[in-house]
């Protein structure tokens, strides 16, 4: 069985389109990433605690890098078996989610292109994922994207 997976993701959301024969089974996982977190009792990005200044943009920042790499994370566990690996949405999600998958050493040799894309309905998404690997199949072999 050749199975291929299209994923639609953002910074929220995972929408995980997996294609086998003629069956398509739609997964969906929910990112934990926080999009903007205030910190209790900040003010201005440093304040003066005692004699030091304190940056709460470096510790946003770190707790964002650990809830992505959480997320990744689930997402890799989802790509076991899978041939072929098809990426997009908005935003540099896709990007990010691709290295990841290029420094993981049991996915490294699976082919993986990744497009922009809108936001779109889950009917929408499954389409894009189905002409995508069918244009694949069809022998054109030239995709936009990264490999």
């Amino acid at each position: 069985m050749d199975t291929k997976l299209g994923i639609w993701l953002n910074c929220e959301k995972a929408c995980l389109i997996f294609l086998s024969d003629d069956q398509v089974r739609v997964e969906h996982i929910v990112s934990d990433v926080e999009s903007r977190v205030r910190i209790e009792g900040e003010t201005k990005d440093a304040s003066r605690l005692g004699g030091m200044f304190i940056n709460p943009v470096k510790k946003r920042t770190e707790r964002r890098k650990h809830q992505f790499k959480e997320y990744f994370e689930r997402l890799m566990l989802r790509m076991n078996g899978v041939k072929e690996i098809y990426l997009f949405g908005p935003a540099g999600t896709g990007k990010k989610l691709w290295k990841e998958i290029r420094g993981n050493k049991a996915l490294r040799n699976i082919h993986v292109q990744v497009e922009k894309a809108d936001k779109m309905t889950e009917n929408q998404m499954i389409a894009r994922v189905k002409n995508f690997f069918e244009a694949g199949e069809a022998g054109s072999g030239r995709r936009k994207g990264r490999t």
